[in-house]
């Protein structure tokens, strides 16, 4: 019973955290308004958001292991909770980045409390917990678009969709004051690791792989719309293709929580990759609108749920201090998440839009390749 409560508490937190992750790129126009700002100054809180979880997320990593994730969930729900009612209710430009700050704090304790907790709920579906848990995520990403279009609809303050969003880490800290879970020491003994040949050479290649990866993933949700209507589409077709994409996302991390009791996670991961990069090729190639609806959709499927799965690979191999192992990838998340506006810009600039897609199948390559040789390094313990 405490162990379905965890598992429910740490569901609502990937929840949350995905909500949070988009609050600023979705109310972005409307808060130009409400601040009385340029979108140039109030678009770079994106920048405060993203900075707060590369800059936390190794020190939030060691606090885990000195304080326990217990404390630590309640800490990232109050961080996201300061952001979701800061944002609103003060319009000083100095508070703001703090706030945004602290909302990439919470994600960065997401990215390494997480998993502590899903591999002290169970050691057999620790993939699956995973999986599920950015599945979670993916929804969360819905909820805050939604429901500020809703306020919108009904001609209400669209941060009205802040309170509402706001009851979620209230109820998440009640909920976790009185939650048992196990420390990071009990977790590491109880997860089922991945033993390697080479430490450094594995490091490296996941470091490769979720630097590519996150770039893959940024580029496909900043440009799709774009590309759609390079492609001829409407504004309206070219955010259903966006859409279509994301819904996939979802879609897949539920299927694959399912098959990863089953298949292990590099075999996943090499196949998903694989897929992927035929199917964004086939896309590409296309003329047929509907057909790149549905190569768009299934591409979603495939790529989307990568991401916790490389997150799975990554602690199962360092699971002897495995909340480090999570913050050293989170970390190389962030840095991609940072650096891959300014690669796409220039190859924009230097080409156009075609471009990067191209640069994201020369991406999906190395992050293959790269897979393969971390499988090659990697011997599943008997």
């Amino acid at each position: 019973m405490e162990e379905r409560k965890t598992l429910i508490i740490t569901y609502l937190f990937y929840f949350l955290a995905g909500s949070c992750c988009l609050l600023i790129g979705s109310s972005l126009t409307q808060l130009v308004e409400l601040y009385q700002m340029p979108i140039s100054k109030v678009v770079l809180l994106g920048s405060f958001f993203a900075a707060g979880r590369v800059l936390s997320v190794n020190f939030t990593a060691r606090l885990i292991e000195k304080a326990g994730p217990k404390i630590m969930l309640i800490g990232g729900s109050l961080a996201f909770l300061i952001f979701l009612l800061g944002i609103p209710v003060f319009q000083n430009y100095t508070l703001q980045t703090v706030f945004s700050f602290l909302g990439g704090v919470g994600l960065g304790i997401q990215d390494t409390c997480g998993p502590v907790l899903f591999a002290g709920i169970s050691k057999a579906n620790y993939a699956t917990h995973m999986s599920m848990g950015q599945a979670l995520f993916g929804i969360g990403n819905f909820a805050t678009p939604f429901l500020i279009s809703i306020m919108l609809k009904m001609h209400l303050p669209f941060y009205d969709a802040f309170w509402i969003l706001a009851i979620l880490p209230v109820g998440i800290i009640i909920l976790a004051s009185n939650m048992k879970v196990k420390n990071a020491e009990e977790v590491e003994e109880q997860i089922a690791p991945l033993h390697v040949k080479n430490m450094v050479l594995a490091a490296g290649m996941i470091a490769v792989i979720m630097i590519a990866y996150s770039s893959i993933f940024n580029c496909l949700c900043t440009y799709t719309t774009s590309y759609g209507e390079l492609r001829g589409m409407s504004a309206a077709d070219a955010s259903i293709l966006l859409t279509v994409f994301n819904v996939g996302g979802v879609v897949g991390s539920f299927l694959f929580a399912a098959l990863l009791k089953k298949i292990s996670e590099m075999k996943v991961l090499i196949g998903n990759l694989m897929i992927s990069g035929i199917l964004l090729f086939a896309a590409l190639q296309t003329g047929n609108t509907m057909l790149l609806y549905v190569l768009f959709g299934l591409l979603g499927i495939f790529i989307a749920v990568l991401f916790g799965i490389i997150f799975t690979v990554a602690t199962r191999v360092g699971y002897r201090r495995m909340t480090l192992a999570a913050g050293l990838t989170s970390t190389a998340s962030g840095l991609s998440d940072i650096a891959t506006p300014l690669v796409t810009g220039w190859i924009i600039e230097q080409t156009d839009l075609h471009a990067v897609y191209s640069y994201i199948l020369i991406l999906m390559g190395i992050c293959c390749i790269a897979s393969c040789f971390l499988k090659y390094n990697i011997k599943e313990k008997e």
